[in-house]
């Protein structure tokens, strides 16, 4: 899903073209000329009127009669971009730039298609030749910006976007996208003040709201997360992201009666998003209504397959009620998908652990120390798990670089069973 809708107004190179079209008025010679242009004013009227069919087939008698008639040509693009013949708009501003190639417009809407048809590097090479003819641009800094937050080049996005503000003061869309890009690069306080920026001048604008809220609570600022969420929802009741994300705090804060209202709304007006039913797995466990749980789990994964936390959250619930074997399956599928989830990793050996599978729990837990050293827990159970495999070296060993790292259960077994 891309960040904004773009761009310009149906019909704003009007403006553009205004100087030209007083110039061809000025020249009219012959007959032809005189019913081209005849064309294209009737071709501009439909267009303004939001008859864009209509307005190409007067462009294509204008261009017919007329084949060099380069504003006929931009405003015949213009009309087939507003109704989605992004193909056919490009084929048009192509033959534009041949005629005129320093039309910087053309560049411009013809980088604003590429956009559009995810041609991302396309739209930038595009940018860069409207900003060689024009370096004061600012909207195709914009263009280029979020291009290459699509390229995931965020700071060159993000230099884009600095530069679209510099030439255009209050431009709204820069703004509100160079947050998007900040939050990306974790600069959550920065985020937060171009959403400020966005709101003051658009008091209205939900998705500024919202997306403050998410980097608010990238800082555990809940309180202000949940006030943004509640204005998003206010300006538009059916706003599913920030009823969903409005959950997540709510579940994180322990309000998991709450929590639960607003992921049941989410279920109700997208009820093929396996996010918000594994969301909602997570909530029935915390208030124990475990059978529940695990069928939100079990329709979150078969929405999506490859869902690999759903996998490990329904393996933690089958643990706590002791369904090894199904928790050891889903251990399997999560490493399956992960053979670095440290979390899989230790859980599958604390079951292999219980079940007396001494020698399977060992390799699940040195491979945790493999991945994480740090890790006392491991350490700790890796020592047990040595002692009871008949190695009491390895598991003083263990025991005390457990103890070194903080993990205070280690005195004990040193104290206990280590010379």
């Amino acid at each position: 899903m891309k960040n904004v809708k773009i761009l310009l107004p149906a019909f704003l190179l009007l403006i553009m073209f205004s100087s030209r079209v007083k110039t061809e008025q000025a020249d009219q010679n012959s007959v032809a000329t005189l019913t081209a242009q005849e064309h294209y004013n009737a071709g501009m009227q439909k267009g303004e009127a939001g008859n864009y069919y209509e307005a190409i087939d007067n462009f294509d008698e204008a261009i017919k009669l007329k084949p060099e008639y380069v504003d006929a040509l931009a405003m015949r693009g213009l009309a087939k971009y507003y109704l989605g013949a992004y193909e056919d708009a490009i084929e048009d501003y192509s033959s534009l730039i041949k005629l005129e190639p320093n039309y910087t417009d053309a560049y411009l809407q013809r980088a604003l298609v590429k956009y559009n048809l995810y041609k991302y590097k396309e739209a930038i090479e595009d940018c860069n030749r409207a900003i060689n003819l024009k370096p004061s641009l600012a909207v195709a800094y914009y263009i280029r910006g979020i291009s290459k937050d699509y390229m995931k080049d965020f700071n060159g996005s993000l230099r884009d976007l600095d530069a679209a503000v510099k030439y255009k003061e209050n431009y709204l869309d820069a703004i509100f996208n160079r947050g998007l890009v900040k939050n990306k690069l974790l600069d959550y306080k920065g985020a937060i003040s171009d959403y400020d920026d966005a709101l003051r001048l658009k008091p209205d604008y939900s998705d500024a709201f919202y997306n403050r809220a998410v980097s608010k609570r990238q800082q555990k600022d809940y309180p202000a997360a949940l006030a943004d969420l509640d204005e998003a929802i206010k300006l538009n009741n059916e706003y599913t992201d920030a009823y969903f994300v409005r959950g997540l705090i709510k579940q994180e804060i322990q309000d998991n009666n709450g929590a639960l209202e607003d992921v049941n709304f989410v279920i109700y007006k997208k009820p093929e998003y396996a996010e918000a039913y594994y969301t909602r797995g997570i909530i029935l466990y915390g208030l124990e209504y475990y059978s529940t749980s695990i069928e939100n789990f079990n329709k979150a994964i078969t929405l999506k397959p490859d869902f690999r936390d759903a996998f490990y959250n329904r393996g933690i619930v089958k643990m706590a009620h002791k369904e090894y074997p199904g928790a050891l399956r889903d251990f399997d599928e999560t490493i399956k998908m992960d053979s670095t989830h440290t979390g899989a990793l230790m859980e599958r050996g604390e079951i292999r652990f219980d079940m007396k599978d001494y020698k399977n729990a060992l390799i699940d837990f040195q491979k945790v120390i493999l991945i994480d050293q740090k890790n006392s827990h491991a350490h700790y159970k890796a020592g047990h798990t040595l002692y009871n495999l008949g190695d009491a070296d390895g598991a003083c060993l263990e025991w005390k670089i457990a103890r070194d790292l903080g993990f205070e259960d280690g005195f004990n077994m040193i104290e206990t069973n280590c010379k």
